[in-house]
């Protein structure tokens, strides 16, 4: 028997013509909120829906089995409706455990969440590590729930959302993610995302909280725009941990802003060269943070590839979504990170707010210009919570529907262009960046280096016309 089964809902698939892309590992977030209740002494375990790979009927019924008094599940919107019919086959077996959902869904948007889900007993709105303690210690004494920060909760009829709760200042007090309490196992059940990692079995980490960005598309319900993050010496040891625990040596450091401390990075960089760890990594960061002398000790510390967010190759595109970056710096930043010997992916987005079919080709255009090595393109999503979904509809049509919200699904139309050409300028911009003989000699180049990578780049191509074959 167990105190709360945390869990992260399977994607149900091919639903309602409703298109999924998803690469599997566990939610660090979940993982986080095991560990902080395991050291208050409450027995955990974290299912990944995904990775069990059976029906949401079996995944229930193995969660039942466990015979939680609490279930906690974490969605995002384009999730929500799988979590949902979690909540309800869990019910419907145990009526009397109390279901408490957390994530950006129902951060963005409480009430309706709540409105909508009648088996979601309770959300927790913001961060989860603080709250989800004082909730569960405030449920088992039968206590009042009004005085639990950052949370809603049903009261008859009714539902009472609590004073807000204050975000995390020292990370470093966390513990390590509970990853031993992941069922099934990690890491040998996990496949990242392929072009992220050279070796396998590999992590993704959240190194830092909060961005301070002011970009429109963006859903900063959760982490706020206050910059917070673990220190150097913290991740140091948490790689470490990682590496002789179980066995990884390949990081992607998963947030949008890695390197906006520069001061950690040298120091977490200085401890991986002057320890001599063999570690492979890639990480995020803004164009406009670029500093040279920084990246070329990141190469030297194992970073082999940057993720950077331009999003748009439009001047009066990037201005509309605030993205606050000059497309002159951003073709300078590529050539030099080339310099120093570090891939580089462009993030783009097509179908934003005052987007035409020529902004749209100025940003393939751009795209194939400028010297990066990897290329994602997707059509803007407005999340629940960001600025761009309380303006969309003054820009073009905008389907709202939850489940539809995901980047493989074009659900919003700017004004002067349809669904169809948004799709086909999407497919015309993969294949176009993909199929050049610049693109594929780099590719060649990169697997004569690292010779694992071969599989990686087989499992892209499949993925590659899989998607064009559907566009």
């Amino acid at each position: 028997m167990l105190d709360i089964v945390f869990a992260q809902p399977l994607f149900i698939r091919k639903k309602r013509g409703v298109k999924t892309y998803r690469y599997g590992l566990p939610s660090i977030g979940l993982c986080l909120l095991a560990a902080v209740l395991r050291d208050k002494g409450y027995k955990c375990q974290v299912v990944d829906c995904e990775a069990l790979g059976v029906t949401p009927e079996e995944t229930s019924s193995f969660i039942c089995s466990k015979k939680p008094r609490y279930v906690g599940i974490t969605s995002t919107t384009s999730m929500i409706f799988d979590a949902a019919l979690l909540a309800s086959l869990i019910k419907k077996e145990l009526p009397e455990v109390k279901i408490i959902l957390g994530g950006a869904h129902l951060s963005a948007i409480p009430r309706k969440t709540m409105e909508k889900f009648n088996d979601i007993d309770i959300g927790v709105i913001g961060e989860g590590e603080d709250t989800i303690i004082e909730l569960i210690t405030t449920l088992d004494d039968r206590k009042d729930l009004s005085t639990v920060k950052g949370i809603i909760f049903r009261e008859g009829k009714d539902l009472v959302v609590t004073q807000g709760r204050d975000l995390i200042e020292d990370l470093d007090r966390l513990p390590y993610p509970a990853h031993d309490l992941v069922y099934p196992k990690f890491p040998e059940n996990y496949v990242p995302m392929y072009n992220n990692f050279i070796r396998f079995p590999a992590a993704s980490i959240v190194s830092s909280r909060g961005c301070p960005g002011q970009c429109t598309f963006c859903d900063r319900t959760i982490f706020g725009n206050k910059y917070r993050f673990y220190s150097s010496k913290y991740l140091f040891n948490y790689l470490v941990f990682l590496k002789e625990r179980y066995k990884i040596r390949d990081f992607l450091f998963y947030e949008d802003t890695f390197f906006v401390s520069k001061k950690r990075v040298n120091e977490l960089c200085r401890l991986i060269i002057n320890n001599k760890e063999d570690f492979n990594w890639t990480c995020l960061g803004r164009a406009d943070l670029f500093d040279k002398e920084l990246m070329t000790l990141m190469k030297q510390a194992g970073c082999w590839q940057i993720s950077f967010g331009i999003e748009s190759g439009s001047e009066k595109v990037l201005n509309a979504i605030n993205k606050q970056i000059d497309l002159k710096e951003v073709e300078n930043v590529m050539r030099q990170v080339k310099k120093i010997g570090i891939r580089s992916k462009g993030l783009f987005m097509i179908g934003n707010p005052t987007e035409t079919r020529d902004t749209i080709m100025e940003t393939i255009r751009f795209s194939q210009r400028i010297d990066i090595d990897e290329f994602t393109c997707s059509a803007l999503m407005p999340l629940p919570g960001s600025e761009v979904a309380k303006v969309a509809h003054l820009y073009g049509a905008y389907d709202g529907e939850w489940e539809k919200l995901n980047t493989a699904n074009v659900v919003f139309v700017p004004f002067g262009l349809n669904k169809e050409e948004i799709e086909n300028l999407r497919s015309k911009a993969i294949a176009g960046f993909y199929l050049r003989p610049k693109i594929i000699l780099s590719y060649i180049k990169f697997i004569i280096k690292y010779p694992i990578f071969i599989r990686n780049v087989l499992k892209g191509l499949l993925d590659f016309f899989t998607f064009l074959s559907k566009e």
